[in-house]
């Protein structure tokens, strides 16, 4: 049965839609700010640009002595001119809307008398865009106080009455004025940028949050495997030897250290029987959680069987390991494995190696050390392959190393392997200390050549040197 997200993925939960729902508030804020800035201040922008831009009409026909309105046409061209890049045109109507004079190419007819009666009775602002083939425009009405003659010429055309500005006095005069948009939305170009880096921002927040959200469960599914990874690993763990190895025939020191959360390397150390122990080191192909599981069917299968009676059984074990593997496995899961008991009374090491890397035994006054690589091939390739025990006598003071690939193929970061050169360089430097400072000091050189790179795979390492006690105790 699946398990059910804890208290801790609930308050996740919370936070991505405490999340999701500031972003979306983010999101309008930005979107309805922006419309503001983009219209409604823009706007007030340009009313406010018009107005000063009437004012100052009126001041300066005030200072040319303009009392006729014909005479304002050259003020009009003068302040369009000036302004070309932000009028578009300007207009003197009277109070029935008929254009007196203007300056500027005018789009649209003109104010009617109902805008100029919400200017005048309503004392509210007169405003309307229009597209124009030179940009959008924004154009503004204003009552222009100023005291003009009518134009000099044929008087307009009559109209109806009720199409004057009610209220307005006679000889009233307004002013409409076209100001570019374009010109308004530069100067709030700076605000308006803001406003689209918060509107990114708010999409960015609502976009991430919506992804976590859709793979929360593969999150709370890894974090399970991710659980369920270190109980592997912590089981793996209680399976191999504790760090105090106990052997009346050895001083043993071993280590294994996985290149993932599980792998599968794998080294055993067990009494065997009366004056018997049994040395076991295995590597599985591959690394992970496939490799553990082989690993620990192949570990269990070595703590099982009666392997360490005799000859004769050491190597039907280990055919019938062989064919377990060959039958259960696909052709790509095999393993290594080079498993061994000492005899103390005959100070005999009788072992078969199964295509792993030879143990290497250093005698206390040999030069070189003693390859153990008798056997057979590697467990899990060929069916009805033969396995043949092999033995080696060893003398209080021997020393047996046996390590894995993951050792001697471990790369630095410029991609040179430590190679088996460099192993033996530290075996032989060091092969009359205890079993523990070898240990030691062989990782701490692998550790030192990796430069703190990742071991590409497992390591380990089982170090025992024969005790003269056992074998003493066992003559007595």
């Amino acid at each position: 049965m699946p398990e059910k997200p804890g208290p801790r993925y609930f308050w996740m939960r919370l936070a991505l839609i405490l999340g999701m729902g500031l972003g979306l508030l983010l999101l309008i804020q930005s979107v309805v700010t922006y419309r503001y800035v983009s219209r409604r201040m823009v706007l007030e922008q340009l009313e406010r640009e018009s107005a000063r831009q009437v004012a100052f009409l009126e001041r300066h026909a005030r200072q040319m002595g303009v009392r006729d309105v014909g005479q304002l046409a050259d003020v009009l061209e003068d302040i369009r001119t000036e302004g070309a890049r932000r009028i578009a045109w300007i207009r003197i109507l009277d109070g029935r809307g008929q254009v007196l004079v203007e300056s500027g190419r005018p789009v649209g007819a003109p104010f009617r008398p109902e805008a100029m009666r919400a200017l005048f009775e309503e004392r509210r602002e007169v405003t309307e865009l229009r597209s124009t083939p030179a940009g959008e425009v924004c154009v503004t009405l204003h009552a222009l106080r100023l005291p003009l003659r009518p134009p000099q010429g044929p008087p307009p055309a009559p109209r109806p009455p009720d199409r004057a500005a009610p209220g307005a006095r006679p000889g009233l005069r307004f002013a409409e004025i076209a100001l570019f948009v374009e010109g308004a939305n530069t100067a709030f170009w700076p605000l308006r940028r803001h406003l689209m880096v918060n509107f990114s921002a708010a999409v960015a927040l609502v976009a991430s949050t919506i992804f976590i959200w859709l793979r929360f469960g593969s999150y709370v599914r890894a974090r399970q495997l991710e659980q369920q990874l270190e109980l592997a690993r912590q089981v793996q763990r209680d399976l191999l030897p504790s760090s105090g190895l106990d052997s009346r025939e050895f001083d043993v020191a071993g280590a294994c250290f996985p290149a993932l959360e599980v792998g599968g390397d794998f080294y055993d150390v067990f009494a065997a029987g009366p004056g018997r122990t049994a040395l076991v080191l295995g590597d599985v192909s591959g690394k992970g959680l496939p490799a553990a599981l082989l690993m620990a069917l192949i570990h269990g299968a070595v703590r099982a069987s009666n392997w360490t009676a005799g000859t004769e059984q050491h190597e039907a074990s280990t055919r019938r390991l062989n064919e377990l593997l060959c039958s259960g496995t696909s052709p790509d899961r095999f393993a290594s494995l080079f498993w061994c008991y000492y005899d103390a009374a005959e100070g005999v090491l009788r072992y078969i190696n199964a295509g792993h890397l030879p143990p290497l035994v250093f005698r206390r006054d040999a030069a070189a050390p003693l390859k153990l690589d008798e056997g057979g091939p590697v467990l899990g390739v060929v069916p009805d392959a033969e396995y043949r025990q092999s033995s080696v006598r060893l003398a209080p003071g021997d020393l047996v190393v046996m390590y894995s690939d993951g050792i001697v193929e471990a790369e630095n970061p410029r991609g040179d392997q430590f190679g088996e050169e460099r192993l033996l360089e530290i075996l032989q430097e060091n092969h009359k200390k205890s079993s523990e400072e070898i240990r030691n000091e062989v990782l701490t050189r692998v550790r030192v050549f990796l430069g703190g790179a990742h071991p590409p795979d497992d390591l380990t390492l089982l170090v025992a040197r024969v005790q003269a006690a056992g074998a003493q105790a066992l003559a007595a």
